[in-house]
């Protein structure tokens, strides 16, 4: 440390990152994430901001989409691409 800032960078997330961030790391939980507890968080409706994101992998059984969104079991087999498509 030589005495000085342990801190080497900051960085500042915007409020669509931190929403992005929100929805992977609630998909990561085996149990999923009550959407209401993003809506409410983010002000922002996910329903209708991914609908079509919704639509695509719910179709593909990679997404469990109700009042809880979950990773299916093939869902988590694909995870990162699954989550790339809320970015």
């Amino acid at each position: 440390f030589n005495g000085g800032d342990a801190i080497a960078a900051t960085e500042t997330l915007t409020k669509e990152i931190r929403l992005a961030e929100s929805i992977f790391l609630g998909l990561r939980l085996v149990d999923g994430f009550r959407v209401t507890d993003i809506e409410e968080k983010f002000h922002c409706d996910l329903r209708k901001r991914y609908e079509l994101v919704i639509e695509r992998l719910s179709a593909g059984n990679l997404l469990e989409a109700d009042k809880v969104w979950r990773l299916t079991d093939r869902g988590r087999l694909v995870a990162d691409a699954v989550m790339s498509e809320f970015v």
